[in-house]
């Protein structure tokens, strides 16, 4: 009979461990969720702020478009001639 005791005292103490085990996991998770969260919102502020507004009057970077243009292509540059 007193073993029986025991054994029930011991199941009773791994799952109240593994309840409290659990319950600290996802206390951690969640508040790694939300600081995550709070890091994108933080950085996309700054991000925002620190963008140059299109069409101000203080804007003086100068947009060249296309960035990267080919060079012309002539008729000479298409076309080959075989080889004989």
């Amino acid at each position: 009979m007193k073993k029986r005791l025991n054994n029930k005292g011991q199941s009773t103490l791994e799952v109240s461990l593994t309840l409290i085990i659990t319950v600290v996991l996802l206390y951690s998770i969640v508040k790694i969720w939300f600081w995550s969260n709070n890091q994108i919102v933080k950085r996309q502020l700054e991000y925002n702020d620190s963008r140059v507004i299109a069409g101000t009057a203080v804007d003086t970077y100068k947009l060249v478009w296309p960035l990267n243009r080919a060079p012309e292509l002539k008729e000479k540059d298409v076309l080959f001639e075989p080889i004989n």
